[in-house]
């Protein structure tokens, strides 16, 4: 047993449980400990997801929105153009199916709407390198460990450099939280 990835995944339920009622809290407990916390960066968290990945790699937030409902999940998109969140690397498509949603677009989020403490960001980082640990891609790439110890040591002292820059991540900044919620028929 992953007693990292188990840990998480008991976080994961605590973090979600005001988003579930009875019976979807009885899926959600039926879940492997990674689908729990790919539910939790998926649905609940994906803001801090995205933050603590564009620290590690630069890459810039981007939102999934919907026309009528607005940003419904956020997420990173990497130097070639293709989408990454919790799940890996993922497309439009397989995003408007996960989200239950008819149409949907990627727009640029602006960053400066909320901030992350530091240490809970660090947080964030230490579960994006398990999930590397485990052998998804690309938090699996042979650089990438070295990344998020680049980027814990910014965040912990403060630096406030360019994330894009050579020398890594600084920013602690965020979008708001919100639950990026399916609903069917959107």
């Amino acid at each position: 047993m992953n007693t990292d990835l188990k840990r998480m995944a008991d976080e994961a339920a605590f973090s979600v449980s005001d988003l579930l009622d009875e019976t979807r809290a009885d899926e959600f407990d039926a879940l492997s400990d990674l689908q729990k916390v790919q539910w939790r960066y998926a649905h609940a968290d994906c803001d801090d997801f995205a933050q603590a990945l564009h620290e590690i790699t630069g890459w810039p937030i981007v939102a999934l929105s919907h026309p009528k409902r607005g940003p419904v999940h956020r997420l990173c998109q990497n130097d070639q153009g293709a989408l990454v969140d919790v799940h890996g690397t993922t497309t439009l498509t397989e995003l408007i199916h996960r989200y239950h949603l008819r149409q949907g677009a990627v727009q640029p989020v602006q960053r400066s709407m909320c901030t992350l403490d530091p240490e809970s960001l660090c947080g964030v980082i230490d579960e994006i390198e398990v999930l590397g640990s485990l052998g998804l891609s690309p938090f699996n790439a042979t650089d990438f460990s070295q990344r998020c110890e680049r980027a814990r040591q910014n965040l912990r002292a403060g630096s406030d450099e360019d994330p894009s820059a050579a020398s890594a991540p600084g920013a602690m900044t965020c979008a708001p939280k919100h639950p990026c919620e399916p609903s069917a028929g959107a």
